[in-house]
């Protein structure tokens, strides 16, 4: 399913909404000026975090540093956590796509599939070669076939 987030939040609330009868302890609506995750930027000054975010990682080219602070706000300090080189992002895929973000969005955002990767949680599909993608989607399911710490 595609959509706009403010329209699923809206959906969400309505059926909560409905929901409330049978939950009277359920609080009023609170979402619409929540942050989302990662969108917690020190007063929500995007330049100001891409910039900070470009001085703590020096070793990260400029277009990988604006792709985590665009798709992943604050929570690119929780992708990048430990990395001090490029080779500490693992494999390359292909486009911006590379090992360390595909086990952050395991780990984190329950993405199981090389779809849910490339085409739901990101739009990585967009810029890989089919033979890329046909790589990407083998590796994929080597590792959903055995157990992984990913």
């Amino acid at each position: 399913f595609g959509g706009k987030i403010t329209t699923y939040r809206k959906l969400a609330e309505h059926a909560l909404g409905k929901l409330q009868p049978f939950f009277p302890t359920l609080g009023p609506a609170w979402t619409a000026k929540a942050p989302l995750p990662g969108g917690d930027l020190p007063d929500a000054d995007f330049d100001r975090f891409l910039n900070d975010l470009a001085h703590e990682f020096t070793w990260l080219p400029a277009e990988l540093v604006l792709h985590y602070a665009r798709l992943y706000g604050t929570r690119a300090r929780v992708l990048l956590d430990g990395a001090a080189a490029m080779a500490d992002l693992g494999r390359h895929f292909g486009g911006l796509l590379h090992e360390r973000e595909v086990a952050y969005l395991r780990r984190h955002e329950w993405a199981l599939t090389a779809a849910d990767i490339l085409d739901r949680r990101t739009k990585h599909g967009l810029h890989l070669t089919p033979a890329e993608r046909r790589a990407f989607e083998a590796w994929c399911d080597e590792r959903q076939a055995a157990p992984s710490d990913a």
